[in-house]
């Protein structure tokens, strides 16, 4: 709006109203009016050329703002707004009417709150709304009463509904009966009008008790999703992304409109068995929408992993979908059908939680390479054998994060064993490995050779072998481990007596194609 600041009238002002919203304006319109006389009660009316925007009496009005009427719509073109001031008169104590509150079932029914609605005596200028009881010592505006007005700010002419919930001092619970009661009064604090209602909340259905149980689990690590990386579609606004996982029920994401495909998600840093997943939706909700999953490498599979239809227009719901049967790192949310309020203003998730199970075998790889020596994860049992993109360990993972799969074999495969030459002059080390897949292979060791100390040492090998001979006969790396595919050997030449005369504390090792360093038994020779 282009404001004109040249007109000479102080209780009007120029305006050229543009707009691209289909030529028309959805009117805010503040304005101040000062100078009146504090004793008096004046009616103050707002227009817009002859187009009444706000209309409202007020006393004690010395310094008065208001608010034009919420949802007044101006068509394109230029306009003269200007205030009627007319000077009321202090009527007699009018009679208090019964007002008739219609609670509005099937809103209640839909949503577990108080919907109501009912007509105001012709003179009301405020209506105040109250549950179970008034408080007298605190007049019309009581501490449990709820004020109610089309706009937020003082209680205003015209108030008729009430979708309140809970105030400072109550809360709404299913199952419960609640006094609905409604005062209306004039602009001189008179009475005008006084009803009450009571108004049953239904019982939650056994799908929405369950839907509340996971809500409350949102900000717990039974969510996978809870503190997470929200990912969101590109320009929708992206800074109160965290919102939709941060295990607060009360803040919200949302999107710039309602378009086709508008989607949002969340990367759970991790690979896991999803089986249920719960949006909780703000009254800008999706009617439908579909869920999809992908694994590590990002992908969404292409038919959804579940589709949820039929919600209720314009409603907050918490909706928990289940039985969902998907291995996933990333769970994404396309919306497909969207209420009135997301069509005006977009869709408006509070929360996306997802619940499951890690899949055995994946982790996150930052864990253990956010320094080095890389460390590793480790199983009863069992030795790290290499990070793998998925758990046919073909291809190797080689980020320092994201998530992989950790291969683990047998422990005795990486186990110690000697032999020593017949005539005393050798002594071999010797250990397995499953597979080919490995960057090295090799030994640490220290030692004694008669009188000299040998100090660490480490060697490594680029032979690997399928058999090996020992005391004439072919030997198969099985002597270690059934898992054990090739030998890795040392030797240690030119001694004498290498059997009586020497002393050797050996680690066999390998290093993963990863890059990881993994250390295996380690065995003492002579073994005792």
């Amino acid at each position: 709006m282009v404001v004109d600041q040249t007109s000479q009238d102080p209780y009007s002002v120029n305006a050229d109203v543009t707009s691209t919203n289909d030529g028309a304006w959805l009117t805010q319109v503040a304005y101040k009016k000062t100078g009146l006389d504090a004793t008096k009660t004046y009616k103050i009316t707002l227009k817009a050329n002859d187009i009444v925007l706000s209309e409202r009496v007020v006393a004690e009005a010395t310094s008065d703002q208001f608010c034009a009427d919420a949802g007044t719509k101006l068509p394109t073109g230029q306009y003269t707004f200007t205030l009627d001031v007319e000077e009321q008169t202090k009527p007699e104590p009018p009679v208090v009417q019964d007002i008739i509150i219609t609670p509005n079932a099937e809103q209640i029914t839909a949503n577990h709150m108080i919907y109501a609605s009912w007509a105001n005596p012709a003179t009301t200028v405020k209506t105040y709304a109250y549950i179970n009881e008034i408080d007298p010592g605190k007049g019309p505006i009581a501490a449990n009463g709820w004020d109610f007005n089309v706009q937020a700010g003082q209680p205003m002419v015209g108030v008729d509904t009430v979708n309140k919930t809970k105030d400072n001092t109550i809360q709404i619970t299913e199952g419960e009966t609640y006094k609905l009661i409604v005062v209306s009064y004039d602009a001189w604090d008179q009475q005008t009008g006084y009803g009450e209602v009571e108004i049953t909340i239904p019982g939650l259905t056994p799908e929405e008790r369950e839907a509340q149980e996971y809500l409350a689990k949102i900000n717990t690590s039974e969510n996978l999703a809870y503190q997470k990386t929200p990912l969101v579609a590109e320009g929708n606004n992206e800074n109160t992304a965290g919102n939709i996982c941060d295990g607060n029920k009360d803040s919200r994401w949302q999107a710039n409109k309602a378009v086709d495909n508008t989607w949002f998600a969340v990367d759970l840093q991790g690979y896991y068995s999803v089986d249920k997943v719960l949006v909780s939706w703000e009254a800008s909700n999706a009617t439908s929408y579909e869920i999809y999953t992908a694994g590590l490498d990002g992908v969404y599979d292409t038919t959804p992993a579940a589709t949820v239809s039929g919600l209720d227009n314009n409603k907050a719901i918490v909706k928990l979908t289940k039985n969902i049967v998907a291995n996933a790192r990333y769970v994404k949310i396309v919306v497909t059908g969207w209420s009135g309020n997301a069509e005006a203003y977009g869709i408006s998730p509070y929360e996306l939680a997802v619940f499951g199970e890690a899949v055995e075998g994946y982790y996150d790889v930052s864990e253990y390479k956010s320094t080095t020596p890389y460390t590793y994860p480790t199983k009863t049992g069992k030795i790290f054998a290499g990070w793998y993109t998925d758990d046919t360990c073909t291809t190797a993972y080689t980020d320092t994060e994201g998530v992989a799969y950790a291969k683990f074999i047998d422990e005795a495969v990486l186990g110690t064993k000697f032999q020593v030459a017949e005539d005393g002059s050798a002594v071999r080390f010797l250990s397995s490995v499953d597979s080919m897949n490995y960057d090295q292979v090799g030994f640490k060791f220290t030692g004694t050779y008669g009188d000299a100390v040998i100090t660490e040492k480490t060697k490594t090998t680029e032979k690997l072998y399928s058999k090996i001979t020992a005391a004439g006969e072919s030997v198969s790396p099985s002597v270690f481990s059934d898992e054990s595919s090739y030998f890795f050997t040392y030797t240690v030449r030119g001694m004498t007596d290498a059997g009586t005369n020497s002393t050797w504390n050996v680690t066999p090792f390998y290093v993963t194609l990863d890059g990881t360093t993994v250390e295996g038994t380690p065995g003492e020779f002579p073994q005792n």
